[in-house]
């Protein structure tokens, strides 16, 4: 391997890969001119219509002497496909430095698409997710149709802590947030929500239910998989759904109406202690009802959850539109402004504002206390 250093050499390749490729394809990261992602959309040999193949990559200070960080995604790939061709370009890489010191990254990137559309049918799942045929599309399809049922039953919000959630750790791998943002945005899920960078780190995702199950299925294992062991962890700390909680909130508002409306005894027949009991009970139904009295009732709901031994469950169908109208956020995005004191700070902002700072505290308050 070559072992000296020349600071010219990270900027002429970045210069050379700029005259080659659109924005489009190569994307730079704001915070360091060195990070950024290729994408490219080879054919596989085993197909008729090309993938989207993107190398997430950073050339280190000391480059060529030491190598380039690559990382590669593509979410029409299935996990074996892209850990065997990750091996392969592992192993190409290692024996170009051994003869080679320019251009690594223009090698690799030919490399791969010489692979893929020569060489993919070889694969171990020889078929492209999405590619319409064969037994891994059906398997692809039938998650797909059990995550949009699902979504149709329900809408779900997951507020999260991580022991600790940075762009880099330290072990070698990818930008952790790109790839926060590639399973959020690149897996069909129609996912929003708010990853918080910090230690703790804190992540709050909410869409349809099916949706944000499968993506913390992904967290615990895709995006695991690229942190330091001691840092594979994360504590569901508050979860909504609408309308389980909201159905099962009607349930106890009526019922703590129909407790507060019997007769209160007095105080000397019953025995000791349970005249108190039952005080510090009606205070607690007198509080549920001051703090749901905003609740809406269709017309004689009221009456039949009276009579009802446990909440209905919920038997439409939810829209689109009802799952839209329930989010707090347009889209997925990382707080990373400030380093972690500063993500923290801004994050409070914008939970303040949108009057859930509960959120918030559910999160990281074990931090701060």
């Amino acid at each position: 391997m070559a072992d000296f250093v020349d600071e010219d050499v990270r900027a002429t390749e970045l210069e050379l890969l700029s005259s080659m490729y659109d924005p489009s394809e190569l994307v730079i990261s704001p915070s360091d001119p060195y990070t950024f992602t290729l994408t490219t959309t080879p054919t596989p040999s085993n197909a008729t219509t090309p993938i989207s193949l993107s190398m997430n990559c950073t050339l280190p200070p000391s480059y060529p002497g030491t190598g380039p960080s690559i990382y590669l995604l593509s979410k029409e790939l299935s996990k074996p496909q892209l850990t065997l061709l990750t091996t392969k370009m592992s192993t190409e890489l290692k024996e170009t430095l051994e003869i080679e010191t320019e251009f690594l990254i223009l090698h690799i990137q030919n490399f791969l698409q010489t692979e893929i559309e020569d060489n993919f049918s070889s694969y171990p799942i020889a078929v492209i997710k999405g590619s319409g045929t064969g037994s891994g599309a059906k398997e692809e399809a039938q998650r797909m149709k059990e995550i949009e049922e699902k979504n149709r039953k329900g809408f779900m919000r997951e507020w999260c802590s991580f022991v600790s959630l940075y762009k880099d750790s330290y072990i070698s791998g990818p930008n952790r947030f790109e790839v926060l943002q590639s399973l959020a945005e690149g897996r069909g899920l129609n996912i929003t929500g708010l990853a918080i960078s910090g230690k703790p780190g804190g992540i709050v995702i909410e869409g349809g239910a099916g949706s944000v199950e499968a993506f913390m299925h992904l967290i615990r294992t895709e995006f695991f998989e690229t942190l330091n062991p001691r840092g594979r962890k994360i504590t569901t700390r508050l979860q909504e759904k609408w309308p389980e909680d909201w159905m099962e909130d009607k349930f106890e508002f009526v019922k703590a109406k129909v407790r507060l409306e019997g007769e209160l005894p007095v105080e000397g027949s019953l025995k000791m202690g349970e005249y108190e009991r039952l005080m510090d009970n009606r205070l607690k139904d007198e509080k549920f009802i001051k703090d749901y009295d905003s609740l809406v009732f269709e017309e004689g709901e009221e009456e039949l959850l009276r009579g009802a031994e446990k909440p209905e469950a919920f038997e439409g169908t939810l829209s689109e539109e009802d799952i839209d109208s329930r989010r707090l956020f347009p889209n997925f995005s990382v707080e990373e402004s400030g380093g972690w004191e500063g993500s923290y700070q801004e994050a409070a902002k914008l939970f303040k504002e949108l009057n859930r700072m509960d959120g918030f505290n559910a999160m990281f308050s074990y931090r701060f206390s």
